[in-house]
């Protein structure tokens, strides 16, 4: 089949009037965007030929990921994945029963409905931005792919894996200035899991109790690198070794830090429960969170500023189906976080 895409008009159209159209983003149906523009043409089709995969949002980001990248790897250059008319047209009208079921938990606030339905993200420009291509119910998987796919590799999907294995990576990895380069990302993500798969180290990831990640100030050195070296002339193996000399680097300079209480080697680690066995608590001490439950009386709080908080908040409410809002307490120390009554 050929993929379609919304013209300009109609775009602009529905990009303009989020604000009017805020509650239709709810509904389990978008018989709403055909009435909207009646008998007048809303889409053109493309030269994209193409097979789109069936997406399930239970069978989890991932496994969408490689069925849509798998589908469309050789359909689509970066250039055209850089296009929001395609990926408005697949949210809105093809995909909207996964773009529904991923992200309808999640409050369809005017921002919201700007990241996942069209491509813009913390910006008024409805051409969209690099983030927002990232945030995108399908573009997302179109470049987590792209970024992340290794063809010379035995599983080329590997660092795809072990990237969405952990939500604070994907975000530290994906929405840096250099997260359009994939010799950069694919460095990076091999850095770490060579330390991963030493049995004599412990994994890269949450120390001292979840108080801290350490794959964060790996992508800030490697963002600050690429202020004095331009890191388009690097290949992925430069970027490998930059990134872990960083981190074993990083280990010795912070010893104290890091063989603190709470920071266990690898031979003590356990398999994490999925989401699906866990509490809310559980689910947000799973990700290095330090909770406080005063529940039924009072609330359940996350202790965290927003901006670090919000993408395990949001895939909170898409799995638990909870609310909550962002404030502190004295509860909490008077310091930030946040808060929900669900007792789940």
């Amino acid at each position: 089949m050929k993929l379609n895409y919304f013209p300009e008009s109609a775009y602009l159209e529905l990009f303009d009037n989020i604000g009017t159209n805020q509650p239709n983003y709810s509904k389990k149906s978008n018989d709403w965007v055909a009435q909207i523009f009646g008998e007048r043409v809303y889409t053109k089709e493309s030269r994209i030929d193409a097979s789109l995969p069936e997406l399930n949002y239970a069978d989890g980001e991932y496994m969408n990921v490689v069925a849509f990248y798998s589908a469309m790897r050789e359909k689509l250059t970066p250039k055209q994945a850089s296009n929001p008319y395609l990926w408005a047209w697949l949210t809105h009208c093809y995909y909207w029963k996964y773009t529904h079921e991923r992200w309808s938990k999640e409050e369809m606030s005017e921002d919201m409905i700007k990241q996942r339905f069209f491509c813009s993200f913390q910006t008024k420009n409805p051409e969209g931005n690099r983030v927002g291509f990232l945030r995108n119910s399908i573009s997302r998987l179109w470049w987590f792919g792209y970024l992340t796919y290794q063809d010379d590799a035995k599983k080329p999907y590997e660092l795809t894996e072990l990237m969405l294995s952990n939500s604070d990576l994907c975000q530290s990895v994906m929405e840096r200035n250099f997260s359009m380069n994939r010799e950069v990302t694919i460095g990076i993500l091999s850095a770490i899991k060579e330390i991963n798969d030493d049995p004599n180290m412990r994994d890269v990831g949450a120390v001292n109790n979840g108080d801290h990640y350490e794959w964060r100030p790996l992508c800030k050195y490697i963002n600050r690198y690429g202020g004095a070296v331009l890191l388009d002339t690097l290949d992925r193996q430069e970027i490998k070794k930059l990134a872990y000399e960083f981190l074993m680097n990083y280990r010795k300079r912070n010893a104290d830090l890091l063989d603190r209480p709470g920071t266990k080697a690898k031979e003590d680690k356990k398999e994490s429960k999925p989401i699906k066995d866990m509490s809310l608590k559980e689910f947000f001490e799973s990700k290095g969170f330090r909770t406080i439950d005063r529940r039924p009386i009072s609330c359940l709080w996350v202790i965290g500023e927003k901006d670090e908080l919000e993408p395990f908040v949001n895939e909170a409410k898409s799995a638990f189906g909870v609310k909550g809002d962002y404030g502190s307490s004295k509860a909490t120390g008077n310091k930030n976080g946040w808060w929900t009554k669900e007792q789940k």
